[in-house]
């Protein structure tokens, strides 16, 4: 029964994978290449592993550290035989490659080092690139590899913050100094005069209070003693009473 999809034999497959391996951004582990290369139908797990296995043997791929990368010989060849591929079978490869390419350039652009130290400590040296160069390396001292670890984890899933973060915190500082020089804080004018004018306002409303009051006592003076005379005259608590505003009519002060 013959396969479906265009690659039919081992060949088209090692020419799958060349192919492939000249267009990554960098080396790829073997899971990474499998799902790169089952783009077509045709391709089968078997026949892939054999391929693989076939071009590292014959130098066309180097396998170091568990990683694939192409060799000169295996970018050559695999320039010679691309165009035996279909051409719908290399636009879906250029598309996964797109997407692939796009997290192994932010790998290799952020990295985290563990450096151990004389004193038992760690070193966590965290680098950040872009395609341009080095745009950021800082080292942490952490008090263990655990701690080391879990940092450059973060590291690794936030780069732009950090370096975000830190490059604000250090312009902000620099504009407000530069804003403080500019523009010096404001000196109230007249302070002692401000004073002044705030007491003399407080004065007088205290003394018109004390007029209002006394104004008042006097009424109430002179009430009760009109109507103390009119209906009980020489009644003693009514007496009493008079002499108590009176009192309290005095000692209020204008």
């Amino acid at each position: 029964m013959a396969k479906a999809g265009f690659i039919h034999d081992k060949l088209d497959i090692k020419f799958l994978v060349l192919y492939l391996m000249a267009r990554v951004a960098s080396s790829v582990d073997f899971s990474t290449l499998a799902d790169l290369t089952f783009c077509d139908d045709g391709v089968e797990y078997f026949d892939f592993a054999a391929a693989l296995a076939e071009l590292v043997d014959t130098g066309h791929l180097e396998l170091k550290d568990d990683k694939y990368s192409i060799t000169e010989k295996g970018r050559r060849n695999g320039k010679i035989c691309e165009s035996s591929l279909a051409y719908s079978v290399r636009r879906k490869c250029d598309r996964n490659l797109a997407k692939v390419n796009g997290v192994l350039r932010r790998d290799a652009q952020v990295r985290a080092e563990i450096l151990p130290r004389d004193d038992g400590a760690h070193t966590l040296r965290l680098i950040l690139d872009d395609d341009k160069g080095n745009i950021m390396t800082l080292d942490l001292l952490t008090v263990s590899e655990e701690q080391a670890g879990r940092l450059a984890e973060k590291f690794r899933t936030h780069p732009e913050r950090l370096y975000d973060s830190i490059l604000q915190v250090l312009l902000e500082t620099e504009e407000e100094g530069s804003r403080h020089k500019r523009k010096p804080a404001r000196q109230p004018r007249f302070p002692v005069a401000a004073a002044l004018v705030f007491s003399l306002c407080s004065l007088s409303v205290f003394f018109q209070v004390r007029l209002a009051i006394k104004q008042v006592l006097l009424l109430v003076h002179r009430k009760i003693t009109a109507a103390t005379r009119q209906s009980r005259p020489g009644f003693s608590a009514d007496n009493h009473l008079i002499e108590f505003f009176r009192l309290l009519y005095d000692r209020v002060p204008v």
